[in-house]
């Protein structure tokens, strides 16, 4: 599964949850990027592109308090969002519709879990899963 949203829709929190399932795994691409060494090529050319937004009130709050520098700046947040529509959300034209589900991220966020588990749950590739002893 993929999760794809927009920067702050809240994909990281939900992933992070259904990570902690039993048979689930969470890899966040944020987070892998963040614990680069900076003192290294591949480091410091991350934080040369995530300075200039290339990868919002909430954005920048969350970049405080979890010390994300990525997020603090407003500049930084409307580019990451307009390069999200720009370069990520198209991502999802390759996929067939029967392969992506659209969730509403602005509800509560224990709706926004509750509908994610529940549409993982009636995949037909879950039931095979779930079939499977480990």
């Amino acid at each position: 599964m993929i999760i794809l949203g927009a920067p702050g829709s809240g994909k990281g929190t939900r992933g992070e949850i259904l990570g902690s399932v039993p048979r689930f795994f969470h890899c966040a691409c944020g987070d892998v990027f963040r614990s680069l060494d900076t003192r290294t090529v591949i480091g410091k050319k991350f934080v040369d592109y995530s300075s200039r937004g290339e990868l919002a009130r909430r954005m920048r709050k969350r970049a405080l308090k979890d010390n994300r520098l990525d997020d603090a700046s407003a500049r930084v947040s409307d580019q990451r969002i307009a390069t999200y529509e720009a370069e990520t959300k198209p991502i999802l034209d390759y996929y067939p519709t029967d392969r992506v589900t659209t969730i509403d991220a602005t509800q509560p966020p224990v709706k926004v879990l509750a509908e994610m588990i529940q549409r993982i749950t009636s995949l037909p590739v879950y039931e095979e899963m779930a079939k499977q002893v480990f």
